[in-house]
C-alpha cells in the first residue's frame, strides 16, 4: 500500500463487505446511525 492510499483501500473494502452482506445486519440496524450514507459514500469504489 502507497503512504495516502490507504483510505481507498479502506472504502473498496467496506463497499464489498456492504455489496456481499458481509456484515451483522441486526446489529447494523439496531446500533448504528447513518448507514445508507455510508453506502452511498462507497458505491464509486
Amino acid at each position: 500500500i502507497k503512504p495516502g492510499t490507504d483510505m481507498a483501500l479502506i472504502l473498496a473494502w467496506t463497499h464489498v463487505i456492504i455489496k456481499e452482506g458481509w456484515y451483522d445486519k441486526d446489529y447494523v440496524n439496531k446500533y448504528t446511525i447513518g448507514f445508507e450514507e455510508l453506502q452511498k459514500e462507497v458505491q464509486p469504489y
